[in-house]
Parts: C-alpha cells; sequence; structure tokens
C-alpha cells in the first residue's frame, strides 16, 4: 500500500514538472531529475525493506522532500543559482535535526520501561554531537561569508533543543506537544531564513 502511494505521488510530481516545463520553458528542469531520482530511487528501496522509518529512510525522504527549495527559487527566479542548493543544504540540516532529536527523546522514554539504556544513550549522544556538528558548521559558514548572520537565528531553536533538550528527565511523551514545538521552529525557521533571503536579494545589484 505505502508504495502504491509513493507510486502516486510520484507520478503526481513528475506530471507537475512536466507542466513547468512546457508552460514556462524551464529548460534546466530535466537536471533536477537528474538529483531526484537516484533520491528517489533509494526512497523505494528503503520502503520496501521496511526501512523508511529507520534514519537512513527518514534522511533520505528529507532529501527527497526538500529539494522543492531549490526547485521552487529556479521557477521563482528563472535561473539555476548557487544560492537554491544552499537552501536546499540549509533545508537539510534543519529537518534532519527533528530525526535526530525525535528518535533520542523517544528513546529516552522506552529506556526507563524497557531497560533498553545503552540505545538510548547511543540515540542521546548522536543527537548531541549532530547538534554541536550544525553549531559548529553554521558558525564556520557565517565567519566564511558563506551564508547570512541571520542563519544562527533561524537554527537556533532546533539546536538548544537538541544541545538541551534530551538532558532532562523524560516521562510520559506527549506527542502533541513535541508536534506543536517542531511547528513553533519550523514557523521560526521559515520566517528568519525568508528575512535572509531577501535581505541577501536587495544586496545583490541589479
Amino acid at each position: 500500500r505505502s508504495l502504491s502511494w509513493l507510486a502516486v505521488y510520484w507520478c503526481a510530481s513528475a506530471i507537475l514538472v512536466g507542466l513547468l516545463y512546457v508552460q514556462y520553458d524551464l529548460v534546466a528542469l530535466p537536471q533536477f531529475a537528474l538529483v531526484g531520482i537516484p533520491i528517489a530511487a533509494a526512497f523505494t528501496f528503503l520502503l520496501k525493506r521496511n526501512q523508511m522509518r529507520s534514519v537512513a529512510g527518514e534522511l533520505t525522504g528529507i532529501c527527497g522532500l526538500t529539494l522543492t527549495a531549490p526547485l521552487a527559487h529556479y521557477v521563482a527566479t528563472g535561473k539555476v543559482q548557487p544560492l537554491a542548493f544552499w537552501l536546499w543544504g540549509l533545508c537539510i540540516l534543519y529537518f534532519a535535526s527533528s530525526v535526530f532529536y525525535v528518535k533520542a527523546i523517544v528513546a529516552g522514554s522506552l529506556s526507563s520501561r524497557s531497560k533498553a539504556i545503552s540505545r538510548a544513550l547511543i540515540y542521546s549522544r548522536v543527537c548531541g554531537l549532530y547538534h554541536a556538528f550544525l553549531l559548529m558548521l553554521l558558525a564556520g559558514l557565517v565567519m566564511l561569508g558563506k551564508i547570512p548572520a541571520l542563519a544562527m537565528v533561524a537554527f537556533s531553536p532546533v539546536i538548544l533543543r537538541g544541545l538541551l533538550g534530551t538532558r532532562r528527565p523524560l516521562g510520559k511523551l506527549n506527542f502533541a506537544q513535541i508536534g506543536w514545538t517542531e511547528v513553533a521552529c519550523s514557523v521560526v525557521f521559515a520566517t528568519v531564513s525568508i528575512l535572509a533571503l531577501r535581505l541577501v536579494a536587495e544586496s545583490i545589484p541589479p
């Protein structure tokens, strides 16, 4: 059933991209397909092996879904620019944060009941290491002038959540609270990213 829905999504995406190609003469769209097809193939392979909920499966799905960022930039500007792929990379880094964080807090909650302490500890450490790496990477990119300083503001809620959120004792999980927290972080990320993108666009000479 999952494969059937996936096929529907791929077909719908192909039709919509084809319409953009024909209607607006966006000749670079096939280049994005060269990137998207291997990602789609990898995700389909993981889905068939029932590994779509694994870290690899979720990260592969994120790579595919966030490919819409450079696509949208290309459709809006009509040009393939490095900025579009910076947006893609930043989106992948942002949403990957949720994968590591949610798995860490779920494993931490289950460990109190199943005594799976080692598994919870591994997820917690991986989550902390990922967010420490993310902080250093973003700081380095800002200092090199590759991304605007506002990017640090956009990522700050998830970095703090990832570094500190898994250290507190966890009781019964409140999935609604977790979900709405992720939504709030995403709103901050999207709002600040759009502001940063506009500032970058205004700084480019016409």
